[in-house]
């Protein structure tokens, strides 16, 4: 299993810090873990994450994952 590690306001929207969670790539486990759509939509994750596989930016990776891969989901907040 793959465990996603959530940082800033995404803690108390998915009300926990991390879970573990089965899935083969990146926009597969996003989906299981996002049922309300805040960080995907459809196919395509939304501007505003970064999505890091293991520390690394997954597009530089690709989309695969395998087990024990660490993938944290950081917001990226701008003030005005």
């Amino acid at each position: 299993m793959s465990k996603v590690v959530f940082f800033g306001p995404l803690v108390q929207v998915f009300n926990k810090k991390e879970i573990e969670i089965k899935g083969n790539n990146i926009l597969e486990i996003l989906r299981s873990v996002d049922k309300a759509g805040i960080i995907i939509d459809k196919d395509e994750i939304k501007p505003g994450y970064i999505i890091l596989v293991n520390g690394v930016d997954w597009r530089i990776i690709g989309n695969n994952v395998s087990d024990n891969d660490i993938i944290q989901i950081i917001p990226i907040n701008h003030g005005g």
